[in-house]
């Protein structure tokens, strides 16, 4: 019990016994007036009639008259005539009420002494009346207080709720930076032990001038490979610490992927790769066009590295009802089902040979899979109807127009 429920309840419980305590204190006075009372009668009467103070005690003691003996009554008499004058009524009439066996509890007819107990009953009334109100009252607190100790309780877990997740992400955080060092450590040691390698071998007097060009060539590439992990792990680590902001606005889709297919045109031209758009209605869609060109030529990337020479890549776009679709499709080495779901995981790569011996990072699926989620958008990866594999994207549409509309 808190400390003011203690204190209503200690309170309650001495108005209860002050009222007790007053309502004995006038049943008491009352009672002693009343036989007072009845005494002072008895004795101016007997004073008046001395000769029926048996008969008057009678009366007060509320039973028949006593038709004793006349010696009975004489004696009676003798005695009243002896004691009269001698003594005042109030006490004459106790000496009767006594004398005559008259009790207090007799007295109960006389008229004051039922204004005592009307007043006496008043009192336990009021004070009933309070003590109900009092615990009425104190009823309601207690619910306020209790509803008030739910609400508090529903708040206190919310913060609870509230700092587990915030503990969480953060420990999920520092976990994930831990492990992009390792990764990152993991990926730049396969190139720089070739690249010492290769110093370390071409510092030898016994190289012929064609095997130092070769080394020189190989330092060459081991530093290109360099370059382009130090630029994806750029991308990555800004990725990774909100540093790349996704601006949405209102561009051409066609234009954005034309863009994509522009910046892998000259490699999918060196291996006899067409890459087909087919044509579809130009749409202006709320996207990030510099991100989402960049998700779109890392796609088409993989399909020109891992599809065989003079295969056809497809690019088609379909206008859905929430989204715009764009499917892109190629002749390649496919993905095994058992992998579909961890190739847009970071750092991952495919357990295929041709895999292993092409160069790359594991994280152009990654952030593409990022990049479409920070625009509301989806990435997933079915088998080719002709082989291969076909990469299906999707972007919301939010108040988009058609370009033609625009115009």
């Amino acid at each position: 019990m808190d400390k003011r429920k203690l204190q209503r309840v200690i309170l309650c419980a001495g108005i209860l016994l002050v009222t007790l305590a007053l309502g004995s204190l006038l049943l008491r006075g009352a009672w002693n007036t009343v036989y007072q009372e009845d005494a002072r009668k008895l004795g101016a009467l007997s004073e008046e009639y001395p000769e029926e103070e048996a008969a008057l005690a009678a009366v007060f003691n509320g039973k028949a008259p006593n038709t004793g003996s006349a010696s009975d009554a004489g004696a009676s008499f003798s005695d009243s005539s002896a004691t009269a004058g001698k003594a005042d009524p109030l006490s004459e009439g106790l000496r009767l009420f006594d004398k005559y066996g008259y009790t207090l509890s007799d007295s109960l007819r006389s008229g004051t002494m039922w204004r005592y107990a009307l007043s006496c009953a008043a009192v336990l009334t009021g004070a009933a009346v309070l003590t109900v109100l009092l615990l009425l009252k104190s009823s309601a607190e207690s619910k306020k207080d209790r509803e008030q100790i739910d609400r508090l309780t529903l708040e206190l877990e919310e913060l609870k709720r509230r700092a587990s997740l915030m503990e969480q992400r953060l420990r999920r955080e520092e976990q994930n930076t831990k492990s992009l060092v390792t990764d990152i450590s993991h990926q730049l040691k396969t190139p720089l032990s070739s690249l010492k390698m290769s110093y370390e071998l071409a510092d030898s007097p016994d190289l012929t001038p064609e095997e130092h060009a070769e080394f020189t060539r190989k330092e060459r590439e081991e530093v290109a490979k360099l370059e382009s992990l130090l630029g994806v792990f750029s991308q990555l680590t800004r990725l990774e610490s909100g540093m790349i902001q996704i601006r949405p606005e209102n561009a051409s889709l066609k234009e954005t992927i034309s863009r994509a297919v522009s910046g892998i045109y000259m490699k999918a031209f060196e291996k006899g790769i067409d890459i087909s758009l087919e044509e579809f209605p130009d749409v202006l869609i709320s996207h990030d066009p510099r991100w989402t060109s960049e998700v779109l030529l890392n796609i088409l990337d993989n399909a020109v590295k891992y599809s065989p020479a003079g295969s056809p890549v497809s690019i088609r776009v379909s206008h859905l009802v929430s989204c715009m679709m764009i499917e892109i499709s190629d002749q390649g080495i496919g993905i095994p089902a058992s992998e579909v779901q961890d190739i847009f995981k970071r750092f991952y790569r495919g357990s295929a040979p041709e895999v292993k011996q092409t160069d790359g990072s594991g994280v152009g699926l990654y952030l593409a899979r990022r990049i479409l989620e920070e625009q509301g958008g989806t990435i997933c990866v079915k088998p080719g109807n002709s082989g291969g594999s076909t990469f299906v994207l999707t972007l919301p549409l939010h108040n988009f127009s058609s370009a033609e509309e625009i115009a």
